[in-house]
């Protein structure tokens, strides 16, 4: 019962979280206070350099992503990776995107940590699924 609450759970997450990070992707960077962002304090605990802040906001929202597609289990662990790669794509497209901005540019080092976010998250998430299934398998059998 409580697996099928994540589930549910996740599912409602997945497009309110794509809408999210299309709209922060395609709208005009507002800019941020530096040391402001949750991604800025993991950017100077990891590299010491605050300027590593965008990959690390884009790791993190590509990471949501694929977790909440994972952990939402629409499909098969194998369908999810589909869905993982093709949101890798989505994430280069909206990339491409940006280059029509005057505010915005294209940069191939956000979309690799779009891809690398998606992936991890994808590695955990699957990671999370088989251990919830082996639980629910242990708790049917008692």
């Amino acid at each position: 019962m409580i697996f099928s609450a994540i589930k549910w759970a996740f599912r409602l997450a997945f497009p309110l979280l794509l809408a999210l990070v299309t709209y922060e992707t395609v709208t005009p960077d507002p800019g941020e206070p530096a040391g402001a962002s949750l991604a800025n304090w993991i950017a100077v605990a990891l590299f010491n350099d605050d300027a590593f802040a965008d990959k690390v906001g884009h790791f993190m929202a590509y990471a949501s992503l694929s977790g909440a597609l994972t952990l939402a289990q629409y499909a098969s662990l194998r369908t999810s990776a589909i869905g993982v790669a093709a949101l890798a794509l989505y994430g280069a497209a909206l990339e491409g995107v940006q280059g029509l901005s005057p505010n915005r540019y294209t940069d191939l080092w956000d979309g690799a940590a779009n891809a690398a976010g998606g992936v991890c998250a994808y590695l955990i998430g699957a990671a999370l699924v088989l251990a919830m299934r082996r639980v629910a398998l242990r708790s049917e059998e008692d």
